[in-house]
C-alpha cells in the first residue's frame, strides 16, 4: 500500500474502464476516501443550529480530523 493510499484511503468511487480505442485499463480515482468521509462529517457537523458561519475553518478542520480517525480506524482492520 503507498504512502498516499494510507494517508488519503485511497480513491473513494474508482472507475476502470479502457480508453477509446485503446487497450488496457484507463481508470479515474476521482476523490479521495478522505475527501469522502470529511464531506459526510461535514454535513453532519452543519446540521447543529450552533455551527456560526464565522467558523467555517474551524467545522473544516473538525471534519478532516474526523475523516483521519475513520481512516485510522479503518486501518486497524477491525472485526468483520
Amino acid at each position: 500500500m503507498s504512502n498516499e493510499t494510507k494517508t488519503n484511503g485511497g480513491p473513494a468511487f474508482p472507475i476502470h474502464t479502457p480508453p477509446a480505442g485503446g487497450c488496457g485499463p484507463y481508470t479515474e480515482y476521482g476523490m479521495t476516501l478522505r475527501d469522502y468521509f470529511a464531506g459526510k462529517a461535514l454535513g453532519a457537523l452543519f446540521s447543529h443550529e450552533d455551527v456560526r458561519c464565522d467558523c467555517i475553518g474551524l467545522v473544516a478542520m473538525q471534519s478532516y480530523g474526523m475523516a483521519d480517525a475513520m481512516l485510522a480506524e479503518r486501518e486497524k482492520g477491525g472485526e468483520e
